[in-house]
């Protein structure tokens, strides 16, 4: 690599040039991730009325349901306590909420749960819809046609959406 924020990628003749802003190795714990990875200015951001989004993208069995939600299987269950190997969606449910609760002024959080596979959009929370499609609204935006979404008022609330989309 010509430095620590670019790495070369070269195919045949080709070189390219790739800026990132960090690398964590394998062995690095979920904390870590949580502090390192920039999911606080994000929070802080949506919290100021910005759109955030925090996208997990790579190989199959590569960590990214792990990095995102810790043990997957444990996060689905009843009685699930938070532990070291919480990742990024619950430690940032508790980080925003924290967040939330120092200023002085009121939100509304909503909550759904999707998943993109193959180009195709589903509800997790409500699996009976089938695929969903993906719509433009001047006024708001992009937004999912017919997706399930959850009114929260306290983080156990957003944790319980969590709890059943990994159920499901």
């Amino acid at each position: 690599t010509p430095d620590d924020r670019h790495i070369k990628l070269s195919h045949r003749a080709t070189n390219k040039m790739f800026r990132y802003n960090k690398a964590l190795d394998e062995a690095c714990k979920q904390d870590i991730v949580f502090e390192e990875c920039g999911v606080h200015d994000l929070i802080q951001s949506a919290l100021d009325g910005y759109a955030a989004t925090i996208f997990a993208y790579g190989q199959t069995g590569s960590g990214k349901t792990f990095t995102m939600s810790g043990i997957e299987d444990k996060l689905g269950k009843e009685g699930w306590t938070s532990d070291a190997n919480d990742g990024l969606i619950p430690r940032s449910v508790r980080y925003m909420w924290e967040q939330m609760t120092k200023r002085n002024t009121q939100f509304y959080v909503k909550a759904s749960f999707m998943e993109i596979y193959n180009e195709q959009l589903r509800d997790i929370l409500n699996p009976s819809t089938g695929i969903l499609h993906c719509r433009w609204n001047p006024n708001s935006g992009f937004f999912v046609e017919n997706l399930m979404v959850v009114e929260c008022t306290s983080p156990d609330d957003l944790i319980a959406v969590l709890h059943e989309g990994m159920k499901n």
